[in-house]
């Protein structure tokens, strides 16, 4: 299955990466939100590579609705009449896909963060730093730094252009230099550039580079 397809179905090139390494078996669930004018043709798509899939009994209304991209949203009922995603939970196994939906309905985020396949130590990282960033603005970008030493680090963690349509990651690393994070970002990168060579390293080239955050300007390799 080539990307430009799957972007063409699931509408940003990071969405459609987590579910290129879903279908090769780098991850065991992928947790996406989409509109109800979207969801008809990821159903399509799920039937048609024997893909199970779960949606939430509920839809999530960003906190800033003009914002083209944003990490803080709000559960609504479905039959609100603002516009909200639904988020669809998408596996090669359905009781994978069951699992995170219930997960999520309970607000269990270690285990939600667990089924997503998350590094144990940037799911632990996530729920300590959960209740306060939640009321600010669901960013964990200077959590992160704030547990990592020095300026430079590798692209691979680099999170702080997700709202550009780059990462290879899908969760906050617990910090820049997260080990797991980055042997994680390692495998996705080995079997991208393998049969997507051209978009392989276009990521490279964005993700590399000088990010500042806050007060502090530092630099991915």
């Amino acid at each position: 299955m080539r990307l430009g397809e799957l972007r063409a179905v699931f509408g940003s090139r990071i969405k459609a990466l987590e579910i290129f390494f879903l279908m090769y078996g780098l991850k065991p669930v992928v947790r996406q939100g989409f509109y109800d004018n979207e969801i008809g043709r990821v159903k399509e798509f799920c039937r048609s590579k024997g893909l199970a899939w779960e949606i939430a009994p509920y839809k999530v209304v960003l906190a800033d609705p003009d914002s083209k991209f944003s990490n803080k949203g709000f559960k609504a009922r479905i039959d609100d009449p603002r516009r909200g995603m639904y988020f669809v939970y998408i596996s090669k196994d359905e009781r994978k896909a069951t699992e995170a939906k219930i997960y999520e309905m309970k607000n269990d985020h270690r285990r939600l963060g667990e089924a997503l396949g998350y590094p144990d130590c940037c799911v632990e990282f996530f729920v300590k730093n959960e209740p306060e960033r939640r009321r600010l603005d669901n960013n964990y970008v200077i959590p992160a730094l704030r547990n990592s030493q020095g300026v430079r680090f590798p692209y691979y963690t680099n999170v702080c252009k997700r709202h550009k349509d780059a990462a290879f990651l899908s969760h906050f690393p617990h910090s820049f230099e997260c080990t797991a994070s980055i042997e994680m970002a390692k495998k996705c990168f080995k079997m991208l550039s393998e049969l997507e060579p051209d978009t392989a390293m276009m990521l490279v080239r964005e993700l590399k580079g000088r990010v500042r955050i806050g007060s502090r300007e530092i630099e991915f390799y």
